[in-house]
């Protein structure tokens, strides 16, 4: 799991903004998951997120055992917990080892 960032541009008020996209990958099969997109991805935000990915019926990490994320303070404690209360096990990267999550970086 990971975020990539675009900057979109308004034609309305003339400014770029910069949004967050979040991605899961499926290892395996490689199967990417746009979780969705914000400007600014706060606590209630990624709560939700967690919802939608451990959704008993059609979430992404149904029946997945672990979920590999980097040391951004976005992915919080209570992220964290929220995932693995209904899903996966949450595995984050050691610091400043971009490689450790490479599969994500590449995408």
């Amino acid at each position: 799991m990971d975020f990539k960032t675009v900057e979109m541009f308004n034609p309305i008020t003339n400014t770029l903004s910069t949004y967050y996209l979040l991605f899961a990958m499926h290892l395996a099969t490689r199967e990417v998951h746009f979780c969705g997109m914000t400007e600014h991805p706060n606590e209630e935000w990624m709560l939700q997120q967690a919802r939608n990915l451990t959704d008993p019926f059609n979430g992404f990490l149904t029946n997945k055992t672990h979920i590999i994320m980097d040391n951004d303070t976005i992915f919080s404690d209570s992220f964290r917990h929220a995932l693995e209360r209904d899903g996966p096990k949450a595995v984050r990267t050691c610091y400043h080892v971009p490689n450790m999550n490479s599969y994500m970086a590449r995408s």
